[in-house]
């Protein structure tokens, strides 16, 4: 909650304000920092759009926005959990059959 782009909009923002993100992860950094943010916002009467997400999210419509919004956001939390183990076993696997995971090392210039 303490980034500045957040803290500047959250300063500028009115009543009857949208607020549009490309997707609803991009919000926060976990589902509960999404679900205070937007009720935070809700509370200010600021709507949240999402653009690229495969339901229509629109939190300033009626009652299926919102739970559009909740079920997308389920989803992205899902799927950030699915990507860190499935990153962690691929390292894991790597380490077992001796290699090393992620960027080669830059070299050494000393």
């Amino acid at each position: 909650m303490h980034r500045p782009g957040l803290q500047a909009y959250w300063a500028y923002a009115r009543s009857g304000d949208t607020v549009v993100v490309h997707t609803l992860d991009r919000l926060g950094r976990n589902l509960r920092e999404v679900l205070n943010l937007m009720h935070d916002l809700g509370e200010r009467g600021v709507g949240v759009k999402s653009l690229s997400d495969p339901l229509a999210i629109d939190t300033s419509a009626a009652g299926a926005g919102r739970l559009a919004f909740l079920l997308i956001a389920l989803f992205a939390e899902m799927e950030r959990t699915f990507a860190a183990e499935r990153a962690a076993h691929a390292r894991a696997v790597a380490a077992a059959s001796g290699r090393l995971a992620g960027r080669p090392l830059a070299p050494s210039y000393l």
